[in-house]
Parts: structure tokens; C-alpha cells; sequence
């Protein structure tokens, strides 16, 4: 399997790791940068450097360096530093990228973690936020979406898309937080499954992607699937008063089916698992 396929063959796998030592008051100082080499069953996609502290913090940010005696990083598109003495370990992931595979919509890329999907939206000036929260905003607001990097795994924002008011969801794997999913929905009048406007995004998707490569009948609608390339699929559901188009990356869908799976195992007791 060759790196050209955006995976990583584990023999030639390496950890690489670069001491610097400093002598200050008879006391050698090190700080380890370590470059972590990951063997997937799936192609890899960018992932965040990782600063843990002394003080047992921990922070991901897009890019970490070393410099002039300091550990800077970039997170949401701003510079912060640490003194040396301040870290206990940096990590930098190497980063794999597979531009070919996988779904794009607009600036998004399936596989981008929630903290750079955070970052694009700062730098793009986009009001994403945790879905659940109630937001007029109209641009970007950290306090929307910043605090919730680890723990939620959806976000939205709502967008002109086509002449039209657009919501957008992001939907990111439960621990690796990845983005598997993006949603697009419009709704209100003009908008249904006999509507001019769906018929213009149906043309729309043919043009990019070619007829569509299966169709489903479901009781009260019927979904479109569109093939964006072997990994990736995306479906156009035109209903009563709505058109919403959700694109998917299989891969990932799998990764969230696991990961899913594994959180709710975890909360198992021998006692709970005895009542069922």
C-alpha cells in the first residue's frame, strides 16, 4: 500500500524524536518533539499538534514550533506561546493528506477536525456555532463555538445558498472529532419536491457529479445518491417544503459508528448488562 493512496505503511513507520537539552542551575531541561506515525485501516487527514504542560494542561492547536526558547502554537488563527520551562511535551502529528478522496462543500473538507473547522469559520468570518444554541449572529463569535470544541459534535450556521436562506450542519466523530457529515437544507415557500428551485439543484449536482448512481423510494419522499468518489456520496432528499442535501464520508460514518459504539460500552456496568 503506497503513501501515494494517502496511507501509511507501519514499516516504514518512525518516531522521531529531537531533545534539547539546556543546562540552568545544574539542572538539564528537555523537551521532546515528537512526531506520532499513525497506521489506519482508512487514508489519513490533517490532525492537530498537541502541547501538554506541567500543570497537566492540554492544548490543540493547527501548528506548534519551537522558538527562540519559547513553544508557539497557532490556534484559531492566533499565536500563543509557552516558555520551555512551562511544557512538559509537544507532539506534532504528521500530517497525510489525500486531496482526491472524500467530500468538499464550499471551504469544508471531510476529515477536518473540529479545531480547524473553528478556525476556517474565524478566518472566513462564518457564525458557526453549537447546534442546540439559539444565534442571530452574522459573524463569527468564539464564545458561540470555542468552548464547545471538545465536547459537542455538531455545529451550525445558517447561509445564502443559491438565492435562498440555507442551514448548514457539520457533524463530527464523537472522540476523534473529524467531520464525516455536512447538511444542507432549504425551506419555505418555493421550496418542495415539484419546486423550479429543486430541479436547479438536481441539474446542479448532475453537471458536477453525473446522473444519479442510485435512487430510493421511502413512504412520504425519495432520496437521490450521487457519487462523489469511492469514499464519498452525496443525497439529495426533496421534500414537501424543503430540498436538503447531505454529504457523507463512509469512511468516517464508520469511524462514528465505532467510536459511538465504544462510549456506550464503556458506560456498561456487569450489573446494568445482568438486567437486559
Amino acid at each position: 500500500m503506497g503513501e501515494d493512496e494517502g496511507h501509511l505503511n507501519i514499516s516504514s513507520c518512525l518516531k522521531i524524536i529531537a531533545k534539547r537539552d539546556e543546562k540552568s542551575q545544574n539542572m538539564k531541561k528537555r523537551i521532546y518533539i515528537i512526531v506520532v506515525c499513525l497506521a489506519l485501516t482508512i487514508p489519513l487527514f490533517a490532525l492537530a499538534d498537541t502541547v501538554i504542560l506541567k500543570s497537566g494542561r492540554k492544548i490543540e492547536a493547527s501548528k506548534c514550533w519551537q522558538e527562540a526558547g519559547m513553544i508557539r502554537c497557532r490556534k484559531l488563527g492566533q499565536i500563543i506561546g509557552f516558555s520551555e520551562n512551562e511544557v512538559a511535551t509537544v507532539t506534532i502529528d504528521k500530517k497525510v493528506t489525500a486531496p482526491s478522496d472524500g467530500f468538499s462543500f464550499d471551504i469544508w473538507k471531510s476529515g477536518l477536525t473540529v479545531t480547524e473547522a473553528i478556525e476556517l469559520a474565524q478566518n472566513n468570518d462564518i457564525p458557526l456555532h453549537k447546534a442546540g444554541i439559539i444565534s442571530v449572529n452574522k459573524h463569527f463569535n468564539p464564545k458561540m463555538c470555542l468552548p464547545y470544541a471538545d465536547t459537542a459534535t455538531e455545529f451550525d450556521y445558517n447561509a445564502q445558498l443559491l438565492g435562498r436562506r440555507a442551514k448548514i450542519v457539520l457533524k463530527f466523530t464523537p472522540t476523534s472529532k473529524k467531520l464525516y457529515s455536512i447538511k444542507v437544507t432549504w425551506s419555505g415557500p418555493g421550496i418542495s419536491k415539484k419546486s423550479e428551485f429543486r430541479d436547479r439543484v438536481e441539474a446542479m449536482l448532475i453537471e458536477k457529479y453525473g446522473r444519479a448512481a442510485k435512487t430510493k423510494n421511502h413512504i412520504v419522499y425519495k432520496t437521490y445518491d450521487f457519487q462523489i468518489d469511492q469514499f464519498s456520496i452525496v443525497t439529495m432528499r426533496p421534500g414537501g417544503n424543503y430540498v436538503l442535501l447531505e454529504y457523507l464520508d463512509k469512511r468516517l460514518v464508520r469511524r462514528a459508528e465505532d467510536e459511538t459504539t465504544a462510549k456506550v460500552r464503556s458506560g456498561f456496568t456487569r450489573d446494568d448488562k445482568g438486567k437486559f
